[in-house]
């Protein structure tokens, strides 16, 4: 049988700040800014045959290393009456994203990692850009047609980049060890949408409809008959950064 010891820490703060200026149902405009903070570390130590169990020995430590990611960024989004009918809706932000390999915990078997993962130490920085354009157009005091753009980059997170092979529930064959990638680059995703509403008194109805395109999927690919690691699904251009 396969025992499985587990125990994990994870720690979140931050604080935001928006400025509005303008009519909340008219023109206006916000300006902000925040800034969170996450501090996690996971111990799984796995062995067969009751070993994990308190005064048996000490199994290896797959589990994820203590890391820590600060996320600083700054937001404006504004929405802008056109007329009685016609509304548009504009939103940037800017983010700063910094991955931090604290260390790592006890029985880490480091021949193990150093060869599914590599080096984990030093700094992964990562500037990330979002926006998005919407529009919202009442044909009728009965119906709207909307539609909008959006694009958005997202960082790695400390488990994508420093598993050591714990057992994650993540993809369909449950019996994996994931180990993390500390090469992983951004994701990023162009999102297109558009919907149709109607409303009336006894009764509402709507349709909406949207496509996707994600360059830079994180992704998983197999190392051996249970180890599993991740990827983006694009290489790099060479010479290019790796974020």
């Amino acid at each position: 049988r396969l025992d499985i010891n587990t125990q994990g820490n994870a720690l979140t703060y931050g604080t935001r700040q928006i400025t509005t200026w303008g009519d909340a149902k008219g023109f206006n405009v916000s300006l902000g800014a925040d800034i969170r903070v996450f501090d996690s570390n996971y111990r799984e130590a796995d062995a067969f045959n009751l070993s994990v169990l308190q005064g048996t020995g000490g199994p290896p430590n797959l589990g994820i290393p203590s890391a820590r990611q600060i996320a600083p960024g700054i937001l404006l989004d504004s929405s802008v009456p056109l007329g009685e009918y016609l509304v548009f809706k504009l939103g940037t932000r800017m983010d700063f994203v910094t991955n931090q390999f604290v260390g790592f915990d006890t029985n880490v078997d480091l021949t193990t990692y150093n060869k599914f993962v590599g080096d984990p130490t030093g700094d992964r920085v990562f500037s990330l850009f979002s926006g998005f354009a919407t529009g919202e157009f009442k044909i009728t005091p009965e119906w709207t047609l909307n539609g909008g753009y959006g694009y958005a980059q997202r960082s790695p997170t400390t488990t994508e980049l420093y598993a050591g092979g714990a057992f994650l529930g993540l993809i369909q064959n449950g019996f994996n060890s994931i180990y993390g990638n500390p090469s992983l680059r951004r994701e990023e995703m162009h999102n297109l949408n558009l919907g149709l509403h109607g409303k009336y008194e006894a009764v509402r109805v709507g349709a909406n409809g949207f496509a996707a395109y994600v360059p830079n999927y994180i992704t998983y690919l197999p190392l051996g008959k249970f180890a599993t690691t991740l990827t983006n699904t694009v290489p790099p251009l060479t010479g290019t950064s790796p974020i």
